[in-house]
């Protein structure tokens, strides 16, 4: 059975991305089990930064909103189907505790270490936490280290790479590629690198999508890929 490739592409500020990414989590072990014994998927997590612009200690929280969503800013069902979602999910959204709005470069190297490191999985559910839930400073190194440090990772390492413009060009390349694929909402998979779906779907849709990866990485390479 050939391998099939997932490229799963999000932003740790996209609520979301929250979201689909439990239902990515879900459909990944249904999955799992369904195809026991078989080569599993190879799955690429990818930096996509919604706000890229963005100076590189972040904005104002309120600032921002009141640019983004003129007169919206103070509306409390801004975000009222992302919480909804959410806490269907298990997550305490607390949009309210969040005081800046960060550029997420550093937030996508840090998950650019700890995949190095294979500790990506255990880091990216706290650093969502940490944003959605706890209202902290993504644009924050010390915030970052803490939360990186709080997974395993080694705190001076981390320290001295945040301080460093290790993983910035890449960072900033795979976030531009993205965009010039198309790519304008997140998460968005891309299956085999020929068919784009999107992750935030309840996790049944997302199974029968990596179905198709499966079936498609079978499918001999003279046979098109609508047979």
């Amino acid at each position: 059975m050939k391998p099939f490739s997932v490229e799963i592409y999000s932003d740790v500020v996209c609520p979301w991305c929250y979201v689909g990414k439990r239902y990515i989590d879900t459909a990944f072990e249904y999955y799992a089990n369904s195809y026991e014994g078989e080569r599993l998927p190879e799955v690429r997590w990818l930096p996509f930064m919604l706000n890229a612009s963005l100076p590189r200690e972040g904005v104002d929280r309120m600032t921002y909103l009141k640019h983004k969503y003129p007169g919206r800013a103070n509306d409390p069902g801004l975000f009222a189907d992302a919480i909804k979602a959410a806490g269907r999910q298990g997550i305490e959204s607390r949009f309210d505790l969040i005081q800046v709005q960060p550029n997420t470069l550093d937030a996508h190297r840090l998950m650019r270490f700890a995949d190095q490191r294979g500790a990506r999985a255990a880091v990216a559910e706290p650093l969502y936490r940490a944003y959605f839930v706890e209202g902290r400073n993504l644009s924050s190194h010390d915030v970052l280290t803490e939360i990186g440090a709080a997974c395993g990772l080694d705190t001076a390492e981390l320290r001295a790479y945040l301080a460093s413009d290790v993983d910035v060009d890449w960072v900033k390349a795979t976030d531009q590629e993205a965009k010039r694929l198309g790519i304008t909402t997140v998460p968005f998979l891309v299956l085999n690198g020929k068919k784009g779906f999107s992750g935030n779907q309840a996790p049944d849709k997302i199974v029968e999508a990596l179905k198709w990866a499966r079936r498609d990485a079978a499918r001999p390479e003279w046979l098109p890929s609508f047979f």
